[in-house]
């Protein structure tokens, strides 16, 4: 009983820092710096991202952040977390924030943001309620959206059959994904 108060529940979360592995493949730095953040999607944990973050560490030298949600991988159930009110789309954009917060990334650089199903659902809630703090955002077949606005296998021929201005925003937003 040396504290009567109790500490507060953390998600699981692991940070890779760029600076950390000098790794014997890096290419000269062509490339500037980035604060990358994964976002998993549902019943997935960290290690869906974890290849791809070693990747932009050891070759690009970015630093990349990965986020378990709550009930997921390492992190604690909703029980222990804070009870079920944390376990929904508002929870999980705190849990970013809370933890972008906590490693010092809500200031300075901003940030390129990729999530998969919930966790692309999650990144733009987070780039709508931080647009201040997001600089790249790619999301891959997010959740919540509808059908029309997922980019097809082969979105040439959508950009053949679109009015010239849903042509000319497809075209900024894929070439926003490839500067990632």
């Amino acid at each position: 009983h040396m504290n009567d108060v109790a500490t507060p529940p953390r998600a699981a979360w692991l940070l890779l820092r760029g600076d950390d592995e000098k790794s014997a493949r890096q290419a000269p730095r062509q490339f500037p710096h980035a604060r990358v953040v994964l976002l998993t999607g549902i019943l997935q944990d960290h290690t869906c991202w974890l290849r791809t973050a070693l990747y932009l560490r050891d070759i690009y030298g970015h630093d990349v952040l990965l986020i378990d949600w709550w009930g997921h991988g390492l992190s604690p159930t909703p029980e222990v977390c804070g009870g079920v009110d944390r376990m929904c789309p508002a929870g999980f954009q705190d849990l970013v924030a809370e933890r972008i917060a906590a490693i010092g990334w809500d200031v300075g650089e901003r940030l390129s943001i990729a999530g998969a199903s919930l966790g692309a659902a999650i990144a733009m809630r987070y780039a709508t309620a931080h647009p201040e703090r997001v600089a790249r955002l790619a999301l891959i077949a997010p959740a919540g959206m509808d059908e029309p606005f997922y980019m097809p296998a082969n979105h040439v021929s959508l950009l053949k059959s679109c009015a010239p201005s849903e042509s000319a925003h497809i075209r900024r937003t894929c070439s926003s994904l490839a500067a990632i």
